[in-house]
């Protein structure tokens, strides 16, 4: 099986309400999920629509960051008192190539950085099938 990345997801979590960030948001982004998590915060996960046009990950986490960028004062508020704010980069796992890498550049982190969100990576095995990125 090759090694693949498979997409770039935005996770937030918060103690206070996210509805009004969560539907801005949805004006670029399709919405995963808007529930209570394990620690009764509330939690939210998009994906960004423009990604399915192009899976490149540096172009995925610059289309976030846009949204992000252009967020409404209200919203930036609820973003900034999030205490998750993560894009989770999503790779198939594999046994071909004998290596494999993806780069995220300079900008895109400090980007990334500016909005003080984090970056994850998450690997599939290769037998997992439950993931629907």
């Amino acid at each position: 099986m090759t090694i693949s990345f498979l997409n770039v997801d935005l996770e937030i979590e918060s103690q206070g309400d996210l509805q009004v960030l969560v539907e801005e948001l949805e004006t670029d982004c399709s919405l995963h999920i808007h529930d209570k998590n394990l620690k009764d915060n509330n939690f939210a996960s998009f994906s960004h629509r423009s990604a399915f046009d192009n899976y490149e990950i540096n172009v995925i986490i610059s289309l976030f960051c846009g949204s992000i960028e252009n967020l409404s004062p209200k919203s930036r508020e609820i973003w900034d008192l999030c205490i998750t704010r993560k894009m989770d980069a999503g790779f198939e796992s594999g046994n071909l190539p004998k290596d494999f890498q993806s780069v995220i550049r300079a900008d895109i982190v400090k980007r990334v950085a500016d909005l003080g969100a984090s970056i994850a990576i998450t690997i599939y095995p290769i037998n997992d099938k439950s993931h629907s990125s």
